[in-house]
């Protein structure tokens, strides 16, 4: 996804917002940092956390050797995640941030969230968006597995997986 949007703008983003982006985790983006600098915008110059011919990606072993010598330099610990925990991590952060941006109104409704997200950023459809999805998960169940990683994962994501207040009090 980072390829496709371009490495550069994620770049020029976090630079004209560096207390947003690096206050918490100065590690946070140190890969797309590097890729930036090194060039590597992603599909548009044909080299991001991938090389590309046309639409078609290849593995970079120089990206994976980038990676790990960041995360040594991080303190940042390789392990590997199953893909039922990357899935879960992934869509429970992004209902966690859609009821965040409910919350700061953002966003006046969850259907415009869930709008956006199956028209303009290929959620499927099938599950409605991200906070229909759950609703159909169950946010009880959403809240336990966020502070479950937020305990299991350490202090590097005490924050990260915080849960959105709106949240909490939805399933108080």
């Amino acid at each position: 996804m980072i390829d496709l949007a371009g490495i550069d703008v994620g770049y020029l983003s976090r630079q004209g917002n560096r207390e947003i982006f690096y206050s918490r985790d100065p590690s946070y983006a140190a890969i797309c940092d590097e890729l930036y600098g090194l060039g590597r915008f992603g599909q548009k110059s044909e080299r991001g956390f991938y090389t590309y011919e046309g639409r078609n990606k290849t593995e970079d072993p120089e990206v994976m050797e980038l990676a790990a010598q960041l995360a040594k330099e991080n303190d940042v610990t390789i392990r590997e995640n199953s893909d039922e925990e990357i899935l879960e991590r992934t869509i429970y952060m992004l209902i966690n941030e859609s009821a965040q941006v409910l919350d700061d109104g953002i966003a006046s409704r969850s259907c415009d969230i869930d709008t956006v997200f199956c028209n303009g950023y290929g959620f499927p459809v099938h599950r409605g968006g991200p906070l229909q999805y759950a609703d159909e998960i169950g946010l009880d169940k959403v809240l336990e597995a966020l502070n479950w990683y937020r305990k299991k994962l350490g202090s590097y994501d005490e924050e990260w997986f915080k849960p959105a207040p709106l949240l909490e009090r939805l399933v108080a």
